[in-house]
């Protein structure tokens, strides 16, 4: 897999940005936001963006991410980055690595070594995926056989799999366990997202359409709360109408013309 971003001259990256180690954002060097945090643009698939600018004008949009390992190695990453916490905003570099699709997908949360349950059956069925292709390995009374006969397989045709760890009757990525329970940070709690995790808070804006939209979702059911000519405007309905129904959300601070949860920024002020 080849990235357009790779072609952008390394050079070029430390002359845009500073990198901040203890929160993992970079920083503007920038005559008029000199010595800011560079929060980038949110994306579809929950992941950052961030636009680099050439000398002769031109640009590309590549992975925030991207950016903070070329920055830090002096190197594009050949392949793709995984973050290993599974936050895309955390961008300390100890938290990232390069991956290819394989690995990247078994830091998921949904991970079970090439198993899942059919129940139907009753049994649990292991598979493989190997050049796109799914093959079945077999079926199975229990997930950790199920898992073990996956693990064989990787092992006899060479396939790279995160270490894992016995935890309870299964097994799961021995980087997820901390003191015999899963490592999941205290921060998050479903009920603090102000949109789905976009820390948009309920503000979003199509292409080709000029105008804010502003939405919430209530019992299921998304909410229009209206249409404004900035995200900031957008943003405020939004809080404004959590704390009409009592909805909890990160505390926002202002960055340019937009908020983002305080969190983000901890340690750069």
């Amino acid at each position: 897999m080849t990235f357009e971003s790779n072609s952008f001259p390394v050079e070029r990256v430390r002359e845009l940005y500073g990198y901040d180690y203890e929160t993992g954002f970079l920083i503007s060097k920038s005559r008029t936001k000199s010595g800011k945090p560079v929060i980038g643009e949110l994306c579809t698939n929950s992941m950052w963006s961030i636009r680099l600018y050439r000398k002769d004008g031109t640009s590309v949009k590549t992975n925030y991410a991207r950016v903070v390992f070329c920055w830090h190695k002096g190197r594009w990453p050949e392949g793709e980055i995984d973050h290993i916490d599974r936050d895309p905003r955390n961008n300390r570099i100890d938290n990232l690595r390069e991956a290819d699709r394989f690995l990247q997908s078994q830091n998921r949360s949904c991970f079970n070594y090439g198993t899942h349950r059919c129940k139907k059956q009753n049994k649990w069925i292991a598979a493989i995926t190997v050049n796109g292709k799914r093959r079945r390995i077999g079926q199975f009374e229990t997930q950790k056989e199920s898992q073990e006969a996956f693990l064989a397989e990787c092992d006899k045709i060479g396939h790279p799999y995160l270490p894992p760890t016995l935890f309870g009757d299964r097994y799961v990525p021995a980087e997820r366990v901390t003191n015999a329970t899963p490592a999941t940070p205290s921060t998050w709690h479903k009920d603090h997202w102000p949109a789905k995790k976009t820390h948009a808070y309920g503000a979003y804006r199509r292409k080709n359409c000029k105008k804010w939209k502003a939405v919430i979702r209530v019992n299921g059911k998304t909410k229009q709360l209206g249409s404004f000519e900035t995200q900031k405007e957008a943003q405020e309905r939004f809080m404004a109408e959590c704390d009409r129904i009592g909805r909890k959300y990160l505390p926002p601070t202002l960055v340019d013309d937009r908020y983002v949860p305080t969190e983000r920024l901890r340690g750069i002020r």
